[in-house]
């Protein structure tokens, strides 16, 4: 069926989504037949993978599915068989409008979704959490997204144009403790600052890092 989104495993392997909701995994170097597959029922626009291992896919109607770590690899650089229907799936919910692209911030913890309306919003993906959304300067149109590899930058396009914010975690801690007049709980430091390395976050009491 009609080919409506790619990406490429940390370990080779091709994802691919097409227009009737199959998300299948090739081995490019045995091409013939898929390793797996999973129905999503609906046609998938984009996929994404993250540095460990998590896929999120969008789609046409507005759904997102996202798999935690689906493709972890342990320390010998070996990774688990690349089929989708062995894969824990959790859904981070629905819109009206379809999902443009997904990107992955935060080695995997943070996704983006961009919709043809053209907004992007930003979930926190292990607790199924949205923690923000962005809406572009050209608000009709799609909305792409994607995020450095350190996950300080996000660049958002739509149309013409193309904005990048840049995500000063010092200053976002500053603005979190000033709100709750109190020390943020590890578990609020992890939702709404969303870092591979979370726990290094400076507390309240503490100076910048």
């Amino acid at each position: 069926f009609g080919v409506r989104a790619l990406a490429h495993t940390p370990t080779g392997e091709l994802l691919v989504g097409d227009e009737f909701g199959a998300l299948y995994c090739y081995d490019t170097a045995d091409p013939d037949r898929p390793v797996g597959r999973i129905d999503l029922g609906r046609a998938i626009t984009s996929i994404a993978v993250g540095g460990d291992g998590t896929v999120v896919a969008g789609t046409a109607d507005g759904f997102v599915a996202a798999f935690i770590e689906a493709l972890a690899t342990d320390p010998a650089g070996a990774g688990p068989a690349c089929d989708p229907s062995d894969w824990t799936r959790i859904d981070l919910g629905t819109s009206t409008e379809t999902v443009t692209s997904v990107a992955l911030l935060a080695n995997g913890g943070l996704a983006l979704i961009g919709t043809d309306g053209g907004t992007v919003e930003l979930w926190d993906v292990s607790r199924r959490r949205q923690i923000g959304t962005l809406a572009t300067a050209a608000r009709d149109h799609p909305a792409v997204a994607a995020g450095s590899p350190d996950g300080s930058t996000i660049a958002v396009g739509a149309d013409t144009f193309i904005e990048l914010y840049q995500l000063d975690r010092d200053d976002l801690r500053r603005r979190l403790c000033d709100i709750a007049d109190r020390e943020l709980t590890a578990d609020e430091r992890a939702a709404f600052l969303p870092d591979p390395d979370t726990h290094a976050i400076a507390r309240c009491s503490a100076e910048p890092s």
